[in-house]
């Protein structure tokens, strides 16, 4: 961020308490004038997480939010939406990831955290449009995400999958990046490309990224 030249952040969205998700949650509340975080109603007893609490009650300058269906805001143009979480009690701190849809003119962005099929069949039920022009695949590609009737209304043309290189997990898992691959050939990895950078003056989507 600092790289970037950016001193100050509209909106954080912490998706869910898990440690490869706000690892760096705290160093940036306290390293950038954050004005507004959003996070899910889900308390976690990791020091990471309670790092993250000890830096948002030290500045009282950031208005924390509940990160919960039906909430929304907008910085100029580009409107983000949360899609979940829907309910107000899961069995697994995945399943309170937060899920944003970005609009910019005519794209759509569809940020899945670590949503799990569980998500995908509520968010499917909840009649909201999932149609997305860059689908950040939800949970690093694993196979407890990113089912076919979760694909078949999102129909991506760009999927971007977070994830390390020969992780343990084994992700992402075959059988998705097959039942990706029904819709588009645009696959983007972390474990391949390294850094990915997408940007969007309103038409094409323009990627960069770190290597072959």
């Amino acid at each position: 961020l600092r790289e970037k030249g950016v001193e100050e952040i509209e909106y954080a969205v912490f998706t869910h308490p898990h440690a490869d998700h706000i690892g760096a949650a705290a160093e940036v509340v306290r390293g950038f004038r954050v004005k507004n975080v959003y996070m899910p109603d889900v308390a976690h007893t990791s020091k990471t997480y309670l790092d993250l609490l000890d830096a948002l009650e030290a500045d009282e300058s950031v208005s924390v939010r509940r990160a919960v269906a039906g909430e929304s805001f907008s910085i100029g143009e580009v409107t983000f939406d949360i899609l979940s979480p829907i309910e107000d009690k899961y069995s697994d701190l995945n399943l309170y990831s937060a899920v944003l849809r970005v609009t910019y003119r005519e794209k759509r962005f569809l940020l899945m955290g670590d949503a799990e099929q569980p998500n995908e069949t509520a968010l499917l039920a909840s009649g909201e449009s999932l149609r997305a022009d860059l689908l950040k695949v939800g949970h690093h590609g694993s196979k407890t995400s990113s089912s076919a009737d979760f694909l078949a209304a999102a129909t991506p043309e760009i999927c971007v999958i977070e994830c390390g290189a020969d992780n343990d997990y084994g992700h992402p898992h075959k059988q998705v990046l097959e039942r990706i691959k029904e819709y588009t050939s645009e696959i983007y990895r972390t474990d391949i490309c390294g850094d990915i950078v997408i940007t969007c003056l309103g038409g094409e989507l323009n990627i960069a990224y770190e290597r072959q």
